[in-house]
């Protein structure tokens, strides 16, 4: 990845985008229910970020209202977001691997055997600038996600003696794949140490938060277990005896 890359947006858009994949798209639905549960302010604060980040664009109808709203009600339609739009994560997420870690160099291995050259194509997404709108003779270079289907959710309006149907179920998995529309492969990558997908928000960034301190401790108990095992008593002593203090 490139600095430029990491230009392509500004900084709370990468944040937000952040957010949605690594703090939301990417934990279990299990997970996130704990994580929440018994903590209302961090349930409003997270329903309150996704749906300004979800429904930025979209016509007003049924927002929630967070002031009407018990915590558990509102951890209830975090929830179901998140059950509705996963498996449409996963579908994408599952693209854009198999093309950035397994077809791409392919890809490229083949063009550097074919045209005797020692390196990778200076530009190697050139073949794929002009796919914005989707031309069947090059068929073969997209991908057809199969994606669940989503109960509908439909609120009508006859103002101004026209119809308009307004369908909020299916405008957030709309509006998930207006997201990431346009933004460039190699913003997207996996952790090393637990291969969950990551934001690259940063040149070198490699890792989920907390994951590089778990592979150093993975890597310090595979060289030295006897020393490992004796930071990790050290550790817990001193945890013991903070908790005695504080009872």
């Amino acid at each position: 990845m490139t600095v430029n890359t990491t230009n392509i947006l500004n900084r709370k858009e990468k944040q937000d985008l952040q957010f949605l994949i690594e703090g939301f798209l990417e934990k279990k639905e299990n997970q996130i229910a704990d994580d929440l549960r018994g903590h209302p302010e961090q349930t409003r604060d997270c329903l309150d970020r996704l749906d300004k980040i979800l429904f930025k664009n979209t016509f007003w109808m049924d927002e929630v209202n967070l002031d009407d709203m018990a915590a558990a009600e509102q951890l209830c339609i975090i929830l179901q977001w998140h059950q509705m739009l996963r498996p449409h994560w996963i579908s994408f997420r599952n693209a854009i691997f198999d093309f950035k870690y397994h077809f791409e160099p392919e890809r490229q291995t083949a063009s550097i055997i074919s045209s005797g050259e020692s390196g990778p194509d200076a530009t190697p997404y050139d073949e794929y600038k002009d796919l914005a709108t989707y031309d069947p003779l090059n068929e073969e270079k997209y991908y057809n996600l199969n994606l669940m289907p989503s109960d509908l959710k439909t609120t009508v309006s006859f103002e101004g003696n026209r119809i308009s149907i307004h369908k909020r179920s299916l405008d957030i998995v709309h509006n998930l794949f207006d997201i990431l529309n346009n933004i460039p492969v190699d913003l997207f990558s996996r952790c090393k140490f637990c291969r969950k997908s990551i934001i690259t928000t940063r040149v070198g960034k490699e890792y989920c938060p907390g994951c590089a301190a778990k592979e150093k401790q993975q890597e310090r108990w595979k060289e030295d277990p006897e020393a490992a095992r004796e930071k990790e008593r050290r550790r817990y002593e001193e945890r013991r005896k903070k908790v005695s203090k504080s009872s």
